[in-house]
């Protein structure tokens, strides 16, 4: 099982950068010069990232229920009480332990997936519609013009399609970290003078 997860993200890296590499050379082989244009296929790939943001944050708290509440104590392995470094590292660490492996497994495959898709998205809106520019300006002023029409455009198009997402993926982030810290039972540790 590790060797197959191990060669589906060695595979799924490969085709990564390949469909990165395809989509630059379609992008400026065959796409518009137009900032406008271009300005709006990059706002949709922002728009896009963030539905798959909802989704990644809707996987995350499934991924929460799937631990149990309690957390177990394990041996630090950075603790080393003969390292002058690492013997300020605490002896003890409270981990995480699995609940339901099966659900667990298939939603980090599917947050994993997720992850994946939106790395593709973000380098189409962030680098590869924007390099267009380099192929349409003939020089650094006629770039300079491009970029900042394309970037005035972006913000308009993602203000106007999906700003409003954006919001409500961070403030669903900022609770499920809070999610996530009233989840686990409240720890009662020994005092240890090196947490002083």
């Amino acid at each position: 099982m590790i060797i197959l997860v191990k060669n589906l993200k060695d595979m799924k890296t490969k085709l990564q950068l390949l469909s990165f590499f395809f989509t630059l050379l379609f992008m400026v082989s065959c796409g518009s010069d137009d900032p406008k244009k271009n300005a709006e296929k990059a706002g949709e790939c922002k728009c896009e990232y963030e539905e798959l943001e909802a989704k990644q944050i809707k996987l995350a708290r499934d991924l929460l229920k799937t631990y149990k509440k309690k957390l177990v104590k394990t041996k630090n392995p950075d603790y080393d009480p003969k390292d002058d470094e690492k013997r300020y590292e605490k002896e003890y660490t409270w981990e995480r332990e699995v609940d339901d492996w099966d659900e667990h497994v298939r939603i980090q495959l599917e947050i994993f997936e997720i992850a994946i898709q939106k790395k593709e998205l973000r380098d189409n809106y962030r680098y590869v519609i924007s390099l267009v520019g380099y192929e349409a300006s003939d020089n650094q002023d006629d770039y300079d013009d491009w970029i900042e029409e394309f970037n005035e455009e972006f913000d308009d198009y993602v203000e106007d399609n999906c700003e409003k997402l954006l919001e409500r993926n961070s403030d669903n982030w900022e609770k499920y970290m809070d999610e996530e810290d009233d989840y686990f039972d409240e720890i009662e540790e020994d005092y240890d003078y090196r947490d002083r």
